[in-house]
């Protein structure tokens, strides 16, 4: 077993914790036999406790083209919902865009508390696109409808989690991160749940199709995925770019990643389980791949682990790709993490002033199997003087395991391969 130290980063806008979990137990997907909801061994019943655009279409700033135009198989896509600007959270080029607008400024916060704060700008003409789908972000309150048919962003609840697990990698793509009628914490064991699932895959493939028409210009790009966005990138990619038929838009992505979700492999192998074509990323210089995984913390809760770490069938395994281990090159970055609360507690005496915190060499993470169970495993290095506190990267949620904050503890990680994959590309 391979463990990796990481450094972590995190978002400090205050949000509640329903905002951040965003999907915790919606990774199902849709109409490809995947369950639409919780794990099969049962999501618990409530979310954890915890803290707290104009219309139109403009052009995307920024980038190039490898091929000047879209494929040839998205010239006649059109969308209503989708040419306009207010139906997309995140949007290259249209008037104060979340992605575009918001600080990456970052502090590091180092082993003996000491603190370094760095001024982060983004890419001047961004080379490739991220295309994200962001988790259930409607829990309890006044949220009892099984769907979300509002198509309208939220501050809490998707313009939250879209900061929190998108905005970092603006650095360096353009991103597009549609609105759609997901799925809500109570439609999960709604009679109609398939039906609902339907229609937010539906959203998010219309949304896909008129990115490509319009924008993506023969670009590479990114899929990202948490939870239940994972479970819609799923159907997306088997529908849009798995297998021989997709192979010239297969040829742009990147990589997928998809996190909190049931992407699953072939037991012992790098396809099968969910893709025929698509393999687990193995290195920082494969493409065309998809980086999967569920985290916990070692050592924590063993029904946390079967709940997120549980195969679908006796002859697949879910997928675990460390983004630790492929980011292990020269030139890889600190993990980003987003906060939720306040803007302490993350060692002695130290408070974060900027967006971002960043503490190199604090968390380390290794994939783990258990017979069928496999899981993304955290754990504090635990060096001699380090006074950086745990708690405050590692604390699980009972029933979530550290699926609340897992694509923060490995955002800088992740960002790292995707601009290695992409040089990889060129």
């Amino acid at each position: 077993m391979r463990r990796r130290t990481l450094s972590l980063t995190l978002a400090v806008p205050v949000v509640g914790v329903a905002s951040l979990l965003a999907g915790a137990c919606s990774s199902g997907s849709t109409g490809s036999g995947a369950t639409a909801g919780p794990p099969a061994t049962g999501a618990p019943a409530t979310a954890p406790a915890g803290g707290g655009g104009a219309t139109g279409t403009s052009a995307p700033s920024g980038g190039g083209s490898r091929a000047g135009g879209p494929l040839a198989r998205y010239a006649d896509v059109e969308s209503a919902t989708y040419a306009k600007d207010e139906n997309w959270v995140c949007r290259a080029g249209k008037a104060g865009d979340l992605c575009t607008t918001e600080s990456l400024d970052t502090t590091t916060i180092k082993a003996d508390g000491s603190t370094q704060v760095e001024k982060v700008q983004r890419d001047a003409n961004p080379s490739y696109d991220c295309f994200y789908v962001y988790p259930t972000v409607n829990f309890g309150g006044d949220e009892r409808a099984p769907a979300d048919t509002k198509m309208a962003a939220d501050p809490s609840q998707e313009i939250a989690v879209t900061r929190n697990q998108a905005v970092r990698f603006s650095q360096h793509c353009r991103v597009f991160a549609p609105l759609y009628r997901q799925v809500t914490f109570a439609g999960f064991g709604a009679p109609n749940a398939a039906e609902l699932f339907e229609t937010a895959y539906g959203d998010v493939r219309e949304a896909f199709r008129y990115y490509m028409r319009h924008w993506n210009e023969g670009r590479p790009f990114v899929l990202m995925g948490h939870s239940q966005g994972s479970g819609m990138l799923v159907d997306l990619m088997k529908k849009e770019l798995d297998g021989p038929a997709n192979a010239e838009v297969r040829a742009h992505l990147v990589s997928a990643i998809l996190g909190g979700g049931r992407t699953e492999v072939a037991a012992g192998k790098d396809v099968g389980g969910s893709f025929t074509d698509i393999p687990a990323c193995r290195s920082a210089t494969q493409t065309g791949c998809v980086i999967g995984f569920n985290t916990v913390v070692k050592g924590g809760d063993k029904d946390d682990r079967t709940r997120w770490g549980s195969a679908e069938r006796a002859d697949t395994r879910r997928l675990c790709t460390n983004p630790a281990d492929l980011a292990a090159a020269p030139g890889a970055v600190a993990d980003v993490v987003p906060i939720v609360g306040n803007q302490g507690d993350f060692a002695p005496g130290v408070t974060i002033t900027t967006p971002w915190v960043t503490a190199p060499g604090f968390v380390q993470l290794a994939c783990v199997s258990d017979g069928s169970v496999t899981v993304l495993e955290a754990s504090a290095k635990g060096a001699p003087g380090d006074v950086r506190n745990p708690e405050r990267f590692l604390t699980e949620s009972k029933g979530w395991g550290l699926h609340v904050t897992e694509m923060g503890l490995v955002q800088g990680s992740l960002i790292a391969v995707v601009q290695a994959q992409v040089a990889a590309m060129r």
